[in-house]
């Protein structure tokens, strides 16, 4: 009934880290339109590098729900 929030600013990382949650059926993808991958999570608390990261690529956030 938990939840695993992730973010990278690595396409081919991201891609790969939701290939792989969705491939376990113990999980499921919380995302509903775009900007739910696009802005982080509510209470979200960015790290350093993240906030470094803000001013190139974007990073995708990734919500999964464990069922």
């Amino acid at each position: 009934g938990g939840f695993v929030q992730l973010a990278t600013d690595h396409e081919g990382y991201g891609q790969w880290m939701l290939e792989h949650f969705l491939a376990d059926p113990g999980f499921l993808w919380t995302a509903k339109e775009r900007r739910d991958w696009e802005q982080p999570p509510e209470g979200w608390v960015p790290t350093r590098y993240e906030i470094k990261c803000l001013e190139g690529t974007p990073p995708l956030y990734l919500r999964l729900a464990r069922v």
